[in-house]
């Protein structure tokens, strides 16, 4: 299912969420906070290049249940990600501090790792 304009519900989610939100009836977009998903496509439209959310190597997405979020290294009680209002993007070709910087300027919280950058929109 297409979330935003540039993603896809198995890049936001991971494989068992969805199929627990399918056997329950659940749309995956009533889990996302649209400030996030709008923000992810501003930033994938202004560097004009497609964009890897949450190191899916990793099996991380922008949404995490309770459960996927503490079995994640260094992960924060009240994640935002538990709220749908995160995500780990990567710009491939650019550094996470430009694409900090590019999200600051649209309200987003962000910080900065050696390889993505985590925004999130709980000041929006």
């Amino acid at each position: 299912m297409k979330i935003g304009q540039h993603t896809q519900d198995t890049e936001w989610f991971s494989k068992a969420c969805l199929a627990r939100m399918q056997q329950r009836g659940i749309n995956p977009k009533w889990l996302l906070d649209v400030r996030i998903v709008n923000a992810v496509d501003e930033i994938r439209e202004h560097f004009g290049k497609p964009i890897l959310l949450n190191h899916m190597m990793l099996g991380l997405r922008g949404f995490r249940t309770a459960e996927e979020n503490y079995a994640t290294e260094d992960s924060a009680e009240f994640s935002q990600h538990m709220y749908g209002r995160a995500a780990d993007i990567e710009v491939p070709g650019v550094v996470p501090q430009q694409v900090a910087d590019f999200a600051a300027t649209l309200g987003l919280f962000t910080k900065v790792y050696p390889c993505w950058t985590h925004i999130d929109c709980r000041w929006l």
